[in-house]
């Protein structure tokens, strides 16, 4: 069944950092100076509350953003038999408090309305080892650290079901969740007697992240949701919004159903299932047509024997297996007695596979199309469209109750609805194995091995030795966008936590700019990908009132750069002009500043010159005494550490490297080393890019001196990074294009303010990002 797609457009995030005054903050996230006039407002306001400061010391202190609850355990001694039985409550709750993450995706809930997630965390990597044509694991969700990377929706149920979706917190009080050792464990509540038309309370998570284009995901599961009046799903949807980004249903049904129903939601027509597929499971005859427009049933397979319901629970359950490919979607599904000894083993091989029990290829369903990121999601919902659907309700249940509402008031029909997950894994590089094939149903892979990694895809996970590196995925062409979430919250450049600017920043110098979501993006004009670049700007067209905010973009990649990456930006022209703020960037995970910072590009107005900076949280990163390097060190911004200043660790990028000459000249690629031994960064111009990064085969030991460099023996970048988020955006004003000593360097001549610049269109009609490439290399 198709499933609205929630708002999530209502966020009150508000993100804001310490703030240093030696000099204008040259940083994209959090800061700012402030300017004479302040310190003056500033004194009268601490002459006004001197009396309170004392008792209000914390205000001035910056929030610990990753700060979590004590983990609660309890004995436990399941065995795997022992958990598939049901529970009667999720005994032993666990997991981490919610955390506000500074710079949430778009796509993600917004604080607002997930209050209660857990944190943002990369998940525990896997100890599975890989041979022969096994696959590496890029992450797994098990044990007790399950629920890292997953958030709880608490929204109302958009399916209309007759269920409370209960925050982290609550679900934990309320006991509908635990994760042992073994196997997760989430239910539906099964102790408390209800009116009649009341809600029952239940879990749905979602994960924080969502999964790229090319991509394989391996959920093995004990126990799923049964009974009369139940409606669970192991589904997806596509980011930004539903049904725009398409939906992946790979396990659903309803009540005492025998069988799962996979299924493909689309928004358009053009996807279907194969005319004569290669498949195990059988064409659902009446729903055929994927296109949401047609109806809500999308086009589906049935899974068979021993797929869905307590047939499922008694086999001890099973794996379902979702290839998430531009060359198709496939779905397998195996008992617990017939899994391959490849994936029990944890060296999952797909080319040993038998044929998949639902395949959609792209021959018949051009995935890259219709799909793009998916955020993955288990839930279990109560009556709702489908299974409280009076037709649906009279097969099998009607005897039980007269209505699904009316079910619903006992607890003890639901002591069977609970899901038990042992694990969750993704693979890093299915493609790698592929074999060649033209046959796309019938493979992981119908690419030949040369033209697998000659033209990588968006997201794409393939790994093939190029030079001395392996690429991991390249954004670029007409699916550039796909591998990034659109940030739509307030504008994070905004003044410092001290208690003055908690008070005043928003009418001093938060950025002036409001980020839009990719259909609004693409709406209005500020984004596109359909040239051989991407193109993404700041609205040209709009004359606005004064302190009104311009529309711009800001995005994130879905996946973060590994410790042990090389990322290369093909860049062919960056924004500038006075109140333009332009950043390509890094933030780690799971949060700001406690993942470290890395700032590639970064200037305001008509500056000509870029500054390279790093950001830490805490001592330990200083840069080199004499650094071998052809930038310049940048003598007001020598530390690294924000609890000093936010000015960072700085170097200068060399002649024309920002703005209208960097443009005049087409642009650079800008090469960023970030592994334990280093942090460099190349600028080579157009003229002088090597053939090596022509070739596509990089290789930064015959490149000669980074721009910029920060070594191990100086650095201890193991400790003060974490896998990094990259970032493009363009801000407007803010603590730093805004700051009066700053314009008044170049641009005062033009408007008396920033704020009165911004009212006029075409003064930014050369704040554009255009990007041909970017490419994510393994160094390891």
């Amino acid at each position: 069944m198709t499933r609205k797609r929630y708002d999530t457009s209502d966020s009150s995030t508000d993100s804001d950092g310490a703030s240093d005054a030696d000099r204008p903050n040259p940083r994209p996230q959090k800061g700012g100076t402030i300017p004479a006039t302040a310190w003056v407002l500033l004194l009268l306001l601490v002459l006004v509350v001197a009396g309170t400061l004392g008792a209000t010391t914390a205000l001035n202190d910056p929030p610990d953003s990753s700060s979590s609850a004590v983990r609660e355990t309890a004995d436990s001694n399941d065995s795997d038999d022992a958990a598939a039985e049901a529970p009667t409550r999720a005994e032993g709750p666990v997991g981490t408090a919610a955390t506000e993450r500074p710079v949430a995706s778009p796509s993600k809930l917004s604080a607002q309305s997930v209050t209660g997630s857990t944190s943002p965390g990369t998940p525990k990597p896997s100890s599975s080892g890989s041979s022969g044509a096994a696959l590496k694991l890029l992450r797994s969700h098990e044990g007790e650290s399950f629920l890292e990377g997953w958030e709880f929706f608490h929204l109302a149920d958009p399916t209309e079901g007759q269920v409370n979706y209960l925050d982290q917190q609550a679900a934990q009080k309320a006991q509908l969740f635990s994760a042992g050792e073994d196997v997760l464990i989430m239910r539906v509540d099964n102790t408390t007697k209800l009116a009649k038309g009341a809600n029952r309370d239940s879990v749905r998570i979602e994960t924080t992240s969502p999964i790229t284009l090319n991509s394989l995901i391996i959920a093995d599961i004990q126990h799923m949701p049964t009974g009369c009046a139940t409606w669970p799903a192991w589904w997806s949807f596509g980011d930004p919004d539903w049904p725009d980004g398409g939906e992946i249903d790979v396990i659903e049904g309803v009540n005492l159903d025998k069988e799962n129903v996979l299924t493909l939601h689309t928004d358009g027509d053009g996807c279907k299932p194969a005319d004569k597929p290669n498949v195990s499971g059988k064409i659902m005859p009446e729903n055929v047509v994927c296109d949401v427009a047609s109806g809500n049933g999308g086009c589906s397979y049935g899974a068979g024997d021993k797929s869905y319901g307590s047939a499922f629970n008694d086999a001890g359950g099973g794996v379902y297996v979702t290839k998430f490919a531009e060359e198709g979607i496939s779905v397998w599904f195996w008992t617990r007695a017939s899994i391959p000894p490849d994936v029990l083993s944890g060296a999952p091989d797909p080319s040993t596979w038998s044929t998949p029990t639902a395949d959609w290829p792209s021959t018949s369903c051009k995935v890259s199309k219709f799909f793009t990121s998916q955020r993955l999601i288990f839930n279990c919902t109560i009556c709702g469209e489908y299974a409280g659907d009076p037709e649906s309700w009279a097969r099998g249940c009607k005897d039980k109750s007269p209505t699904c509402s009316e079910h619903v008031m006992d607890p003890s029909n639901f002591d069977d609805a609970y899901w038990a997950v042992k694990s969750v894994k993704l693979p890093s590089d299915f493609n790698r194995t592929a074999k060649p094939s033209t046959t796309a149903a019938n493979t992981l892979s119908s690419a030949s091995p040369s033209s697998v990694f000659t033209a990588p895809t968006t997201g794409q996970t393939n790994i093939a030795a190029i030079g001395p590196y392996k690429l991991v995925r390249s954004y670029e062409g007409e699916s550039f966008f796909d591998g990034w979430d659109f940030f739509t919250e307030d504008d994070p450049t905004e003044a410092s936590q001290s208690l003055w600017c908690s008070i005043l920043r928003a009418r001093l110098i938060a950025g002036q700019v409001e980020y839009v979501t990719r259909a609004v993006a693409e709406a209005n004009g500020l984004i596109s990908s359909d040239g051989g670049s991407a193109i993404m700007r700041v609205d040209n067209k709009s004359q606005l009132g004064k302190g009104e905010r311009r529309k711009s973009v800001r995005i994130e990649s879905s996946e973060p750069a590994e410790i042990g990456s090389l990322v290369l930006a093909d860049i062919t022209r960056m924004p500038w002009g006075c109140s333009v703020w332009p950043a390509w960037w890094s933030y780690g995970e799971p949060g700001w500043p406690e993942g470290g910072e890395i700032d590639v590009i970064e200037g305001v107005n008509l500056d000509s010159t870029n500054v390279i900076t790093l950001h830490t949280k805490g001592d330990g990163c200083d840069l080199p005494a004499k650094p071998d390097v052809l930038g310049s060190l940048l003598p007001d911004n020598n530390v690294c550490d924000v609890d000093v200043t936010y000015n960072g660790c700085s170097y200068t990028g060399g002649k024309d490297s920002f703005g209208e000459r960097f443009n005049a000249a087409g642009g650079a690629v800008m090469a960023t080393l970030f592994t334990e031994d280093e942090i460099s960064v190349w600028y080579l111009p157009r003229a002088r890019v090597p053939q090596d990064v022509k070739d596509g085969s990089p290789d930064v030991s015959t490149w000669g001196k980074p721009t910029a460099t920060w070594k191990k023996d100086s650095c201890d970048i193991a400790r003060m990074f974490s896998a990094q988020r990259l970032i493009f955006n363009i801000t407007l004003c803010g603590s730093y294009a805004g700051n009066d000593e700053v314009w008044a360097t170049s641009c005062a001549s033009k408007s008396a303010t920033c704020s009165d610049h911004v009212r006029t269109g075409s003064n930014f009609d050369e704040a554009v990002w255009e990007i041909k490439s970017v490419k994510v290399y393994s160094t390891e």
